[in-house]
This record gives C-alpha cells, sequence and structure tokens, in this order.
C-alpha cells in the first residue's frame, strides 16, 4: 500500500457504504447466506434506500488517518430495523452482547471495519491498532448505542498444540459494526451508524474443519488432573486450570436461537455471539474481568463451585458447603488476591469485601467476590485487561509456573476460550467478560470448552465431574440452534 494513510490491522469491506444486504453481512467471505437473507426480513426496499443514503453521507472530513465517523439514525430507520424485535436482531448480526439482568443488549449489524492480529500477536498489538483511530461523531449520540469495537483476544499468543479451526479469530480481533442497535428499554430501541476508512485490507483466513484436533479424552483428562497434583505437591505451583472439550454434531445450525435461549436461561451472565469468515463464537460467562466508566472499575473474583440443589433446603445445604470448603477457599482466595494486584497500579484505591459470598445461575453455584477501584487518570480499558489476563481462576498461580503446566498437561489450544472478549468505546471504556461457558461452532460443528481449577487435593474424576456439568448450559442451547 506505499504511503497510503492506514490503521495496523483493520480490514475494511471495499464497499462501506453500499446497499443493505452489504449493510447487514459485511463482506468478509463465509459471513454466509444466514445473514444474506436478512436483508429483505429487515427492511423494506424504501427503507433499505434510505440506510444507504444516510451511511453514504457519513465521509470522513480527513483521510490522514484511519477514521471513523458515526452518528444517530433517524427514528424512522430504527423502527425498520428493530421492527422483529430481539430475535430478528440476534439473526441479523454479526455480533452481540447481552446481560439481560442489568438491561443490556448490543446487536452489531454489518462490518464498517476488522481489526486483526495474527496468532502471534497480542494485546500490546491490538492496542496500538486501536488508539491509532479517530473518531467523528456528527449528530447527537445516546450513550447507550455509542459506537464500540467489539472482539476479543487469544489466551495465549504461540499454543503449543496449534488448532488451525482457530486461525480465522487470530491473536486479537475487533469488529465496528456498521450499524449498533441497543435496548434502552424493554422493546425500545436507539441505533447508530457507523463508517471507517484510511485502512488497508488485511482478511483473516476462513475457517475450516479439523476433526484431528480432538485434545484429551475424559481418562486422558483424569491423568493429566493426576499429573498436576504431583507437581503441586512438590510445590510448583499453588494452582493451576486444566481445561478440556468437547465436540458435537449440529447439522443445520443457526446462532439466534441459541444466543437466545441463552440469554432467557441466564440472565446474570454475558451472553454473546461473534462472526468470523466460517466460524461463530458463543459465550455465556458469568464472570465480569473488567469494566470501566466514569473512572471507575469493576471486576469479579469468580472461583469455586458446586451443583445447583435439587430442593431449596439442598441446594442451601450445597452452597453453605461450598462456603465451608478449605480447598474451595483457597482457590478463590488466590484469585481475589490476583485480581486486586493486576488492579493496584492503575488504582487510587480498592474495595473489597472480606469474604465471598454466592452467585447462583441455573445449574451451578460460585464463590463471588466483586472487588471496585478507583482510577487514576488516563487509564484505557485494555491497559487493566492487559495486567488482569489471565487471573488464576482460569490459568492458575503463580502465573507462569502454573501456564507452564497448562501448556504441558492439557494438549490442547485453548484459542480463545477463558480469554478476554467483550467491547471498547472510543473514550477507552468498556466492559470484558472471561471466555467461559463457550462454544466455537465451524460448519456443522461445535467444540464446546470448560475446565476446573486443580489444587493440592483435587479428586480427577469430581473434576471430570464439573466440567460435565459446565458443558451442560451450551450443549442445551447449542441444540435450540438445529
Amino acid at each position: 500500500m506505499g504511503e497510503q494513510p492506514h490503521c495496523p490491522g483493520l480490514c475494511v469491506p471495499p464497499s462501506c457504504v453500499a446497499g443493505l444486504s452489504l449493510a447487514v453481512t459485511g463482506t468478509d467471505p463465509g459471513e454466509g447466506a444466514r445473514k444474506v437473507s436478512m436483508s429483505s426480513a429487515i427492511l423494506h426496499s424504501a427503507a433499505s434506500s434510505a440506510l444507504d443514503s444516510f451511511l453514504a453521507s457519513l465521509a470522513p472530513r480527513r483521510a490522514d488517518r484511519c477514521t471513523v465517523v458515526a452518528a444517530p439514525l433517524p427514528p424512522e430507520l430504527v423502527r425498520a430495523i428493530t421492527e422483529g424485535g430481539l430475535p430478528a436482531l440476534r439473526r441479523a448480526s454479526v455480533v452481540s452482547w447481552e446481560h439481560a439482568a442489568s438491561g443490556t443488549r448490543l446487536f452489531g449489524i454489518g462490518v464498517a471495519g476488522r481489526w486483526y492480529g495474527p496468532r502471534s500477536e497480542g494485546i500490546e498489538e491490538a492496542r496500538v491498532a486501536l488508539s491509532g483511530i479517530s473518531f467523528e461523531a456528527a449528530g447527537e449520540i445516546l450513550p447507550a448505542a455509542r459506537p464500540r469495537l467489539f472482539g476479543g483476544l487469544a489466551f495465549e499468543q504461540a499454543p503449543a498444540n496449534p488448532d488451525p479451526e482457530w486461525e480465522p479469530f487470530g491473536g486479537w480481533q475487533f469488529i465496528l459494526p456498521r450499524v449498533i442497535v441497543a435496548e434502552v428499554a424493554e422493546g425500545e430501541f436507539a441505533a447508530t451508524a457507523c463508517v471507517a476508512s484510511g485502512a488497508t485490507v488485511r482478511e483473516p483466513a476462513a475457517a475450516r474443519a479439523d476433526h484431528a484436533r480432538g485434545g484429551l479424552d475424559a481418562m486422558g483428562w483424569q491423568r493429566a488432573v493426576a499429573s498436576a497434583r504431583t507437581e503441586l505437591e512438590s510445590g510448583a505451583y499453588r494452582k493451576t486450570v486444566l481445561a478440556r472439550q468437547k465436540r458435537v454434531s449440529l447439522p443445520g445450525f443457526t446462532p439466534e436461537p441459541a444466543v437466545s435461549e441463552l440469554a432467557s436461561r441466564y440472565p446474570g451472565c454475558f451472553v454473546w455471539h461473534f462472526d468470523v469468515p466460517g466460524a461463530t463464537w458463543l459465550g455465556a460467562s458469568p464472570e465480569r474481568l473488567v469494566a470501566t466508566a466514569a473512572g471507575c472499575a469493576r471486576a469479579d473474583s469468580l472461583a469455586a463451585s458446586c451443583r445447583r440443589g435439587a430442593s431449596p433446603a439442598e441446594d442451601a445445604v450445597l452452597a453453605e458447603g461450598l462456603l465451608a470448603d478449605p480447598k474451595e477457599r483457597l482457590e478463590h482466595a488466590v484469585v481475589v488476591e490476583a485480581i486486586t494486584s493486576g488492579l493496584q497500579p492503575f488504582a487510587e484505591s480498592i474495595e473489597c469485601p472480606p469474604g465471598p459470598r454466592i452467585m447462583k445461575l441455573a445449574n451451578i453455584q460460585h464463590l463471588h467476590t466483586p472487588v471496585t477501584a478507583r482510577l487514576k487518570p488516563g487509564v484505557h480499558v485494555l491497559d487493566l485487561v492487559g495486567a488482569m489476563h489471565p487471573t488464576p481462576a482460569v490459568g492458575g498461580w503463580p502465573r507462569q509456573p502454573a501456564l507452564d503446566a497448562i501448556r504441558r498437561l492439557e494438549k490442547m489450544d485453548r484459542g480463545w476460550y477463558a480469554a478476554p472478549f467483550g467491547w471498547v468505546d472510543f473514550a477507552g471504556e468498556g466492559e470484558f467478560a472471561v471466555g467461559l461457558r463457550t462454544a466455537r461452532v465451524v460448519g456443522d460443528d461445535a467444540t464446546l470448552f470448560a475446565g476446573c481449577g486443580i489444587v493440592a487435593d483435587s479428586d480427577p474424576e469430581r473434576e471430570v465431574a464439573e466440567t460435565e456439568l459446565k458443558f451442560r448450559p451450551l450443549a442445551e442451547a447449542l441444540q435450540a440452534g438445529r
């Protein structure tokens, strides 16, 4: 591209303001006929032409750097886009982000720009690329529908057992939707249109199925847990976290029913889907890595878990046992310590309750300690993501020897599993969850991921049963998408 101005890592579809079929689908190869069919379902032809004209009017006023221009959509276009309600928005979106308990529902339709780095890159390269974007607002945009970049990172940059199905996700990737829709009250929406310019094109390769990359079976994984116990008893580290994966056949799968099921069943979880060429990343994570707003940060310490009871009385007994279990309390305390340590360099003050509480989900309950911080001026949410990932809840502690154990024992490529996923706005604020209770869908196959914290007295059979419990939410929801 020679001397042309560009933003590192940005992939902008060639026709940034073309017709609605592009506004809905983007131009990435492999994003699927599912999205193309939505062009007629979400807008009639007159509204489609009006949206085309509106997007074409948002020409950036400067071309010397990567520039994003955004403007609120007129009410009549918002009504046309959202008249099908949440199911239609989920079908039309290339990315969605929902946390029903807090009233957050965000949908990204189309791709104005895609920022992408290969597996050799990580948070530092993402931070540089995204900080090079110039932003212009053309009109007064409601905060709920403000432009955001949605995406995430791989768990590590150089996996010991690389899986080609992760290639289209890259080491990091963020997209700017062409239209961002936010639910501002039940059944009421606001929307913002975005265009991007001044960029080179670097597309990720489309996903391809690779059935040889299966990781350990249940018995092999139990042997890995036993090996970790031996290393723990020798004092090699205080805790590690071992994950496993499971493949599920899903002929004819579409994300919308699965996302709807997850959002309905797990209102306290961060529920998302994220389309890349040839693949979809789905999650229903109970754990916020970090969120920033108005100079404050919030993080969730979430570690140690047990099943729900068959009755309220049994449920209470199980919760009391979890709170009283020394092994579980130790595992949880390590996570709280690491999160507060990660926030410390960026914080003027930190608040943390003296002990954990119980977080109850539909099929599992966790020890949970919220941590809040007053931030120093100028802190970007990606600064915190880089400092806090991976927490001991997903990577163990101390960090380096625990991660070394994961590479030796897991025998799989985590990819984006247990890694940050979320959004960042152009003020440097954002929200990221830890990529737990997740599935990667490629073609007619889904790969589910789940893991457990391993300490010196962990029982391999109990731990494999816990992973099966954690597989269940995604496995059940994915069947709804068939």
